[in-house]
């Protein structure tokens, strides 16, 4: 029996959707990456990508300098004039610095991986194989209020990158099973973009820890 598969080609123009001109309201204002003489800009953009197009954007304007900051209850604005704020009520601000809490997904700026150990084993005469694990499941994921890894036989890493443009520091907060006590190894490293350590700690843990480092000008860009 001879069967017969026919496929069939369209060819035609293709159109794109004319979007609308931007107005004023479709802007909002956000800061430049910072640049080598330690300052960056504030520039209009629209909030929502391919939602409009064109518009007359606000010009470009020199930004605060990179390493300033507003007291703790305070907020720069950057809609307005630049100068900082009083936190509105219900409202918090840390000052120069960022907490994390929320853990719907995996924030920005963090990565995770895992890798497998290799298990070496040895057999009389038949010299020497190495076995290797799945570790597919044992990155950290997001968990709502913290991240959650699968303890096994794999090395998971979680990885914070960002650019610092003062001295300061980062703490961690960690948690382990009381009744998994001594089975875990957590190992904290801190690098600047040179790959110079200024934290390398290993230690077993259970319970709730917190573990706080300090990180000094050549950590600054």
């Amino acid at each position: 029996m001879l069967k017969l598969a026919f496929i069939l080609f369209l060819f035609g123009p293709s159109f794109q959707q004319d979007l609308p001109t931007c107005q004023q309201g479709d802007y909002h204002f956000e800061y430049t990456e910072c640049d080598s003489n330690g300052g960056r800009w504030r520039v209009q953009v629209p909030k929502k990508p391919n939602f409009c197009t064109g518009g007359a954007p606000h010009p470009a304007v020199r930004g605060k300098s990179c390493d300033f900051t507003c007291d703790k209850g305070q907020y720069l604005d950057i809609s307005g004039d630049q100068e900082c704020k009083h936190c509105q009520s219900g409202t918090f601000s840390l000052g120069d610095g960022i907490r994390f809490e929320n853990w719907e997904k995996i924030p920005e700026g963090f990565t995770s991986t895992a890798e497998s150990f290799r298990f070496r084993h040895f057999e009389m005469g038949e010299g020497e194989d190495e076995d290797t694990v799945n570790c597919s499941s044992n990155a950290f994921t997001a968990k709502g209020s913290y991240l959650s890894v699968t303890p096994g036989d794999c090395n998971a890493q979680l990885t914070y990158s960002v650019n610092l443009v003062k001295t300061g520091s980062v703490l961690f907060e960690f948690q382990y099973p009381e009744e998994s006590e001594g089975s875990a190894l957590f190992h904290f490293t801190i690098q600047n973009d040179q790959c110079e350590s200024d934290l390398d700690h290993s230690h077993k843990i259970s319970g709730h820890q917190k573990l706080k480092a300090e990180l000094g000008e050549r950590w600054c860009k």
